[in-house]
């Protein structure tokens, strides 16, 4: 099955974490994934279920299973067995269903936040993250997932590591940022920035999924609809939840649910529901699905020009006003005071002898002051600190070197740099 079709959107399942509480109250709310290994019967009905409902895309019960989430509750070693056996409980529902192809039906492995935080807002570094996303997304893999889902992401660093890492096993990807009320993230990244970076990273499909209701979700659509001509698959929760007995409640009917995503509809390739949903959403999508077919987005030919940050994004043009600016290793403490308001600023890195992981320390911390900032770029013909500066930055950022050339571009591809 290819993700986007002619006639009809593609249907994926819904809330994993929701329904496991469900049928299994005495589970840790953090960490459902542990079920594929103590009582895999309960996810495996939870796959069966979406399935008959009409489900061509199942979702793996390990949102959590990095193997830093894992750790912080005492389950360091498990990531790859609760990964591995994930794809395989979801295959196996496949197998069992009567009645269709089983072609037809396809697992995505499911990747989700660690749920700690990069430097200088927590202490984590890009390859400690890259590395545990790389050995979840390869342990799907190994148990038959077809593709790699990485949803609920809320930081572009944090998603950039997760969708590098993801690539390298070799399956197809899905990259879904969760926005807020207010149309950012908790970490103030914006739709057009989300679409235009990930894009760039080369997720096959950009996805939007969790952070609300689907009232808000058709705007979000068109937006990225706007800046990317990638398939596009959107899953909101089932309504905002309210607490009960200790407990998160969504109470928002299939029915409404598709009321209100359904402006949205026309702009996707593929729908889901996502926490609160159960298999009567899946229902109620796949019986609509035939009557949508997915448009090619709007600037399909044009988004390699594009570059960003958390806030914003710009179009390069020949008029794009682009300026090089010297920093010494001593300057990169009070970056702010050395950029030039209104232009686009390209910082000379040459000269810094740090080592790879203080460069990283250094420019995330620089570019947390720059937030609110125009896009930053780096002039280099260093491969190593073009690396470091482009897993510390949240976007993508123009590059500008005299030699090198091949380095310098491959990098950028990988961790999301434009070559100028």
């Amino acid at each position: 099955m290819v993700f986007e079709r002619e006639n009809g959107l593609t249907i994926f399942d819904g809330a994993i974490g929701t329904e496991v509480q469900k049928r299994s109250p005495e589970s840790s709310e953090n960490l459902t994934d542990l079920l594929n290994l103590s009582n895999p019967d309960i996810v495996r009905a939870i796959h069966q279920d979406y399935l008959e409902a009409g489900a061509e895309f199942l979702t793996t019960n390990t949102f959590s299973a990095s193997e830093i989430r894992l750790s912080r509750s005492g389950y360091e070693g498990k990531s790859s067995e609760i990964n591995e056996k994930g794809a395989r409980l979801a295959k196996r529902a496949i197998q069992d269903l009567s009645g269709v192809k089983t072609e037809e039906r396809l697992v995505a492995g499911s990747i989700g936040p660690t749920g700690e935080t990069l430097f200088p807002l927590g202490d984590y570094t890009f390859d400690q993250f890259y590395n545990a996303f790389h050995q979840q997304a390869r342990a799907l893999k190994n148990g038959g997932a077809d593709w790699i889902i990485i949803e609920t992401m809320e930081s572009l660093r944090e998603s950039k590591a997760a969708l590098a890492a993801a690539k390298e096993v070799g399956l197809p990807v899905i990259s879904s940022m969760s926005y807020g009320e207010k149309g950012r993230t908790s970490f103030g990244v914006v739709p057009e920035s989300g679409t235009v970076t990930l894009d760039r990273l080369g997720a096959d499909v950009l996805g939007i999924n969790c952070g609300t209701g689907p009232g808000s979700y058709p705007d979000t659509i068109k937006t990225y609809h706007e800046f990317t001509g990638k398939p596009l698959l959107a899953e909101a929760n089932a309504g905002n939840p309210v607490l009960k007995n200790g407990r998160a409640i969504y109470d928002l009917t299939p029915e409404r649910y598709i009321q209100d995503i359904q402006p949205g509809l026309p702009y996707l390739s593929g729908v889901g529901s996502c926490c609160g949903s159960d298999s009567s959403f899946t229902r109620a999508l796949a019986r609509i699905a035939p009557e949508y077919n997915s448009k090619p987005g709007g600037n399909k030919d044009e988004r390699e020009d594009f570059i960003s940050n958390n806030s914003s994004v710009v179009a390069l043009s020949e008029s794009t006003d682009l300026v090089e600016i010297e920093i010494a290793r001593d300057e990169l403490k009070d970056l702010k005071d050395k950029t030039v308001k209104g232009k686009i600023n390209l910082i000379n890195l040459d000269g810094i002898p740090d080592s790879k992981t203080e460069i990283e320390k250094k420019l995330s911390r620089q570019f947390l002051r720059l937030r609110s900032k125009k896009p930053i770029g780096i002039v280099t013909n260093n491969p190593e600190i073009l690396t470091e500066f482009l897993k510390a930055y949240p976007g993508i950022a123009p590059v500008k070197t005299s030699r090198n050339e091949s380095s310098i571009n491959t990098i950028s591809k990988k961790y999301g740099g434009l070559l100028l």
